[in-house]
């Protein structure tokens, strides 16, 4: 059976534990190895409730312990967990990995003191553990140390140079602190090395869209002559970032379509920077379909809405056979600021990357999943 899942043949290897079972139905680790089998295969109640089996049949053993315990923890039940993994710690004081288990139950729980000690007790047993580095540090950080988080993070990268999420986690810190450019470049290593990581692309968005934002001086202000929270971007260097942030946009949206606040973005950025109101109207209203919340998110909508409604006005009196020259000039020139006419169906999000954008769309090399639930997801080791 073991030889054929490692051969990909998993119904066969699936059939060889099922008749190695009927035979000797007393066999723990044929109940424990086929558990493992249905946990890949995503069957994780079929899973769990073969590690009962063979827990019952050797409540000693450590193995099955450790790994019910952080098929728990996935599925929710932190308390079984930490009963689970608690557990296996008392057996085997020296399994790290039961140790970092044991601070990922406590974490999820936000006892972030109690997931700390667990995940020092980890790695004096043994510290060239990455993904211990990284859970600590992102303990450290929700507890406010961003000094020794850092020093985590490096540290995990030391020991797993390709360790995205630590790139990423690094990337949202030097982002809080202002170093947009040093956030760039953390979230293009973790790009570089997760090439299918929304938040990464939506997290880098930001930071060049923060780091262009500060560097442009003047304010752009509205024909109403209310400040916006953009800026007005002459430079082509400054541009060319912003026009690179909104491809990270369409790449992170590409990846999760249902992610509503990377629609929200893309939307404004659309709206302000861009003047592009038919697109950024279908996407607020798609980050509103999503659940997206936001106090001006109906206001910008509507705000988009008054402009189509200008471009509509503004069309049908540039076609009028009686409109003197002078309003035929000045009526064009307000229609340039609408380059999307408006339409009765919207366009749908794939459409961005055609958009005909008034500045030049060429990529900056300037070096540089916030998702749903805002936090970052904790590592568990499969083998204990």
């Amino acid at each position: 059976a073991e030889l054929r899942k490692g051969m990909g043949s998993y119904v066969t290897a699936m059939a060889d534990y099922d008749k190695g079972i009927s035979i000797d139905g007393g066999n723990f680790t044929a109940w424990f190895n086929r558990g493992k089998l249905k946990e890949e295969l995503g069957n994780l109640n079929g899973a769990l409730a073969d590690y009962d089996v063979a827990i019952s049949i050797n409540p000693s053993f450590t193995n099955a312990l450790a790994t019910r315990g952080m098929l728990r923890s996935m599925m929710g039940d932190y308390e079984g967990a930490f009963g689970d993994l608690s557990k296996t710690v008392e057996l085997n004081p020296r399994l790290a990995q039961a140790h970092n288990g044991c601070g990922v139950v406590k974490y999820k729980q936000r006892d972030y003191a109690g997931a700390k000690i667990h995940f020092d007790n980890a790695l004096k047993l043994n510290p060239d553990l990455a993904e211990v580095y990284y859970n600590r540090a992102l303990t450290l950080k929700e507890q406010g140390n961003h000094f020794l988080a850092i020093i985590d993070l490096n540290s995990a990268i030391r020991h797993d140079p390709k360790h995205s999420n630590a790139f990423f986690t690094l990337g949202l810190i030097k982002f809080e602190a202002g170093a947009f450019v040093g956030a760039m470049a953390d979230f293009d290593e973790a790009i570089k090395f997760n090439p299918q990581f929304h938040r990464a692309y939506f997290e880098r968005a930001l930071a060049k869209i923060a780091y262009a934002d500060g560097l442009s001086k003047t304010k752009k202000t509205s024909s109403d002559g209310a400040s916006s929270s953009y800026r007005s971007y002459e430079d082509p260097n400054m541009l060319a970032l912003i026009t690179s942030a909104l491809s990270d946009l369409n790449d992170a949206i590409r990846l999760n379509p249902k992610y509503s606040e990377a629609y929200y973005k893309r939307g404004i950025l659309s709206k302000e920077l861009f003047q592009q109101y038919t697109y950024a109207f279908a996407d607020l209203k798609r980050a509103k379909e999503l659940g997206y919340s936001s106090p001006t998110l109906d206001e910008e909508m509507q705000s988009c809405s008054i402009s189509l409604s200008k471009c509509d006005r503004l069309s049908d009196a540039f076609r009028y056979p009686c409109m003197s020259a002078r309003t035929s000039r000045h009526s064009a020139s307000m229609l340039a600021t609408c380059s999307v006419p408006h339409s009765t169906s919207s366009p749908s999000p794939e459409h961005h990357s055609s958009i005909p954008y008034p500045i030049r769309s060429y990529e900056t090399d300037v070096k540089h999943e916030r998702d749903s639930s805002g936090s970052e997801e904790m590592e568990l080791s499969r083998t204990a």
